[in-house]
């Protein structure tokens, strides 16, 4: 693969890492404590003076009004773009309920409840967005769909391994502290079993820049020699791709059967959906390109 291919899956991946390591030290991932301790400090800027409520005002209207102006920004606006006023309104009440923890006995629940359907107000907007463009005259090209795709998928895979890891290295840690040396231990285990297991999900992303190689190649010449052998070179990194995914995991679960001492086992019984989802699409691809180059060779030789 061309290394500049490489920026849609690790840095995507980075980033979802990085983003998924500090939701969950904000607490937007547990009980959402750390996350009121940011409410605290708006409202003591708030009581502070004149100054210090416009500016816990101001950071209020950046954080909430943001979908307005973007709403404003927009020269055709669509009925999808009616989710950014619902994002406003949304995001407003959760800064209204951090500044104001005390009007509700357990503020914590219904907080992240707000910011977590607030996220997913802001992914189906933009997931209804990138669709709109394929009901147009100007389609998105085919390369770069596979190749949002793969970042996308790469982000969102660092993005959930974080979680799931802090998730249980603080619930190890939390369940033994008598046994420190055992605890970090454990940790560490679990920290490369999912690094590890990264792999078989990247590997799908890697799967659609082949898919993105593919498309720029048919787009050129769909009946070529060369997009016919690229066909064929795709279906064989599909499937190589699929039995290293299925090995991974595996291996994954009897390495942590061996491993003597372990105080948590994180075994799953999980199937690599994402690479086997586009290793399908892929191999039907490729099959339908070989097929319809057979044709075109027939009708050649008729013409």
């Amino acid at each position: 693969m061309k290394n500049e291919h490489m920026k849609y899956l690790f840095l995507p991946a980075l980033l979802g890492g990085l983003l998924g390591g500090g939701l969950a030290w904000l607490g937007l991932t547990g009980t959402g404590n750390a996350l009121l301790n940011l409410g605290v400090g708006l409202r003591a800027l708030s009581l502070s003076g004149w100054t210090g409520n416009l500016a816990a005002w101001t950071v209020v209207c950046l954080v909430s009004l943001w979908p307005l102006a973007l709403l404003l920004l927009r020269r055709k606006r669509s009925k999808r773009d009616t989710l950014l006023p619902l994002l406003s309104v949304l995001l407003l009440a959760a800064c209204f309920l951090l500044i104001n923890p005390a009007l509700l006995d357990t503020v914590e629940p219904y907080l992240l409840a707000l910011l977590w359907t607030a996220a997913g107000v802001l992914l189906t907007w933009g997931v209804l967005t990138l669709a709109g463009q394929f009901t147009r005259d100007r389609f998105l090209p085919l390369p770069l769909l596979f190749q949002a795709g793969a970042a996308l998928l790469a982000a969102l895979v660092g993005f959930t391994a974080v979680l799931r890891l802090w998730g249980q290295v603080a619930a190890v840690q939390a369940g033994n502290t008598g046994a420190p040396e055992a605890a970090m231990t454990t940790g560490t285990v679990l920290g490369a079993l999912t690094l590890v297991r990264l792999l078989p999900d990247l590997l799908g992303g890697w799967l659609l820049l082949q898919g993105s190689e593919l498309g720029r190649q048919m787009e050129g010449n769909p009946f070529a020699p060369e997009t016919v052998e690229l066909c064929r070179a795709t279906a064989k990194n599909a499937l190589w791709c699929v039995n290293l995914a299925l090995g991974v995991y595996l291996g994954c679960n009897l390495l942590q059967l061996l491993l003597p001492g372990l105080l948590h086992l994180d075994v799953q019984l999980l199937l690599p959906l994402p690479t086997l989802l586009a290793a399908a699409g892929l191999l039907v691809l490729c099959r339908y390109m070989e097929r319809s180059k057979a044709v075109y060779d027939d009708n050649q030789t008729i013409i």
